[in-house]
């Protein structure tokens, strides 16, 4: 399962095929991601556009994502 959003950043991950479940961010994930964002904001931590969406799309479904970062 992976977002839209690491498609665009990562087109290859198409290659899985039907194996692949992606997941397109809704207007409620929108509107939380600028209601988290705020809130970053007033504390000083503001985060990247794709990290508050994911963040959004996790809380709005009730899951856990897990990321790998590659240097």
């Amino acid at each position: 399962m992976t977002s839209i959003l690491n498609i665009i950043e990562y087109p290859p991950a198409l290659e899985l095929g039907s194996k692949l479940v992606v997941i397109y961010p809704s207007s409620e994930d929108f509107d939380l991601s600028i209601q988290l964002m705020l809130q970053l904001r007033k504390i000083g931590k503001p985060v990247g556009i794709v990290d508050i969406i994911l963040a959004a799309i996790a809380i709005n479904r009730e899951q856990l994502y897990r990321t790998i970062e590659t240097l």
